[in-house]
């Protein structure tokens, strides 16, 4: 599996990728009203980068997956940026990210929800600019097939993707690590995202798609 990774400000999150999207390329072709297969690739990935699109912005994973999230402390709790978490495998702790690191005992956090609590109340913060290495396994599936997510998830993939795809080149900029870049100029677009947030609110981090 190859593995994908961002930034944001004082974190990085990298995770495998899974083995099946959850929607197919014949869902999305029955959806798009496309007959033949002259954009079967572009619409492989097309539904590659709307699933990713969703989890980003909303916190969420679909498919069941080992996470290893780093980030700094001197915070309340550390916040899963992938749910929900099924379970913590680990948790360690080094003063800076290129020093040793120790691991913290799983008595001395607790994971609730999808938030990590320290029994100290508060994730130290070394003098040297602390590191926290959270490895996790997050997913509201465990068999990574398209016919195990929820409709709710596999409409508000599909919705994204009908966009894109219809879009292609006025609005489609391309995916980098740093995430999907689209042009939001069109009157639809509002309409699209009042939509997608609807479907996805109730499973996510209370973030909007866009």
């Amino acid at each position: 599996m190859l593995t994908e990774s961002w930034i944001s400000q004082f974190v990085t999150v990298s995770e495998t990728e899974p083995t099946y999207e959850p929607v197919t390329v014949n869902e999305a072709k029955n959806y798009f009203k496309v007959d033949d297969t002259t954009d079967d690739a572009l619409i492989a990935q097309i539904i590659k980068t709307a699933r990713k699109m969703i989890e980003t912005q909303a916190s969420l994973a679909f498919h069941r997956r080992t996470v290893t999230q780093k980030q700094t402390g001197g915070i309340e709790t550390l916040d899963a940026l992938r749910i929900p978490v099924f379970s913590v495998t680990s948790l360690q702790y080094a003063e800076n990210f290129d020093s040793t690191y120790e691991t913290i005992d799983t008595d001395e956090y607790r994971l609730a929800g999808n938030k990590l609590f320290h029994d100290d109340y508060k994730f130290k913060r070394g003098r040297d600019a602390d590191g926290y290495v959270i490895t996790y396994v997050a997913g509201m599936v465990a068999d990574a097939t398209p016919s195990t997510l929820n409709n709710d998830m596999k409409i508000a993939i599909l919705r994204v993707a009908a966009f894109l795809y219809e879009n292609r080149q006025e609005y489609a900029q391309g995916w980098s690590e740093q995430g999907f870049s689209i042009n939001y100029e069109s009157n639809g677009v509002a309409l699209l995202k009042d939509m997608i947030n609807r479907i996805v609110n109730p499973y996510a981090s209370a973030k909007g798609i866009f």
